[in-house]
């Protein structure tokens, strides 16, 4: 048997196991989480902590000293989560749950205000226009009712493994006191033939994995915030609980944005038709600003994939995960494709 054809085996052997691999996670993959879960989350969380410990270690602070000083942030940041925000949270979703009829009822008459105005200036909507603007309308109320009570159900369900996860910061603290510890021991299992290839591997995907999560957060955050502001400045209801939506939802690339802004423009319409058009003024500024001049400062390189590629991973990733899917699917689908840059095609 020839060399090339033995190359051609190896490939192929080595693509069908994993493949197989992949088979085998996916179908038991909710035991697998279930029972992993709280190993899984610290780890997540000591790999994006990490560069905050090194950081303050390159400055003359000891490392764990550094782990109890992001210890206390990170313990401050969730009890102002569960103690307030989450509260508030969960206010606003009762109240919006209260107002939904009227909201529909004020949508409607916008329909209808349009529809008068086309009219006296001699126009006629098609009536296929008509019946889907009706149709819709009548949709909004139970539309927006299965979205609140969809994330009240996601909020509660945070609490339901709560046993579950007390376990975390004792985990998560063992992580980033010995991280460079379970990273150079995890790399001891590794045969040495393999192991310059397998750091190159895994240095671009931390590069591409770490940087992509990190600032997706930052970003988040930042809208967030921004929105909220905004929000209050305007005196649109709800602003916390929005702007909270508008945050998480653009992490979603090309229809994050939109996604978010809907519901803040509905809600600032009940009020009055002028603060909604601010709104979305205000809104889509702050957008501009985030992607045209904070994104490229905090990102910097994208992932480098295709268009129909981060659309397949939102569409994989959200049916698999939800809203988590859609933040990790993309850099994970570019992780993989940076492992069969480097592992696969060296087998042709």
């Amino acid at each position: 048997m020839d060399f090339n054809r033995k190359r051609k085996i190896l490939k192929y052997t080595f693509i069908s196991v994993i493949i197989i691999i992949l088979i085998i996670i996916f179908k038991n993959i909710n035991l697998i989480f279930n029972i992993l879960s709280p190993f899984i989350v610290s780890l997540v969380l000591a790999y994006l902590l990490n560069p905050v410990i090194c950081y303050m270690e390159t400055k003359g602070i000891k490392r764990w000293i550094g782990v109890l000083i992001t210890y206390g942030v990170l313990i401050l940041f969730v009890l102002s989560i569960c103690f307030y925000i989450i509260p508030q949270i969960m206010r606003d979703m009762t109240k919006l749950l209260d107002v939904l009829p009227k909201i529909n009822e004020e949508f409607m008459a916008f329909i209808t205000n349009i529809q008068d105005r086309y009219t006296k200036a001699g126009f006629n909507l098609p009536g296929s226009i008509k019946n889907a603007l009706y149709v819709n309308s009548n949709r909004l109320e139970v539309t927006m009712a299965s979205y609140i009570s969809y994330l009240t159900d996601g909020i509660i369900s945070l609490f339901d493994g709560i046993i579950n996860y007390i376990l975390i910061p004792f985990i998560l603290y063992y992580f980033l006191r010995d991280y460079n510890k379970i990273i150079d021991n995890s790399r001891k299992l590794i045969p040495r033939k393999f192991r310059s290839r397998i750091d190159r591997i895994c240095s671009n995907i931390d590069e591409v994995f770490g940087n992509y999560v990190r600032s997706q957060i930052i970003l988040s955050f930042i809208i967030a915030v921004f929105t909220t502001l905004a929000l209050l400045i305007l005196k649109v209801n709800f602003a916390l609980f929005l702007g909270i939506i508008n945050g998480i939802t653009n992490i979603i690339p090309y229809f994050g944005p939109v996604i978010g802004t809907i519901p803040a423009v509905l809600i600032a319409l009940l009020q009055s038709p002028s603060k909604a058009i601010w709104t979305l003024v205000l809104l889509f500024i702050i957008q501009q600003v985030e992607s045209g001049i904070i994104c490229p400062i905090i990102t910097g390189d994208s992932v480098d994939l295709h268009p129909v590629t981060v659309i397949l991973a939102l569409i994989i990733g959200g049916e698999l995960y939800g809203v988590i899917g859609m933040i990790f699917g993309i850099p994970i689908i570019a992780a993989l494709k940076i492992i069969y840059t480097d592992v696969v095609k060296s087998l042709f």
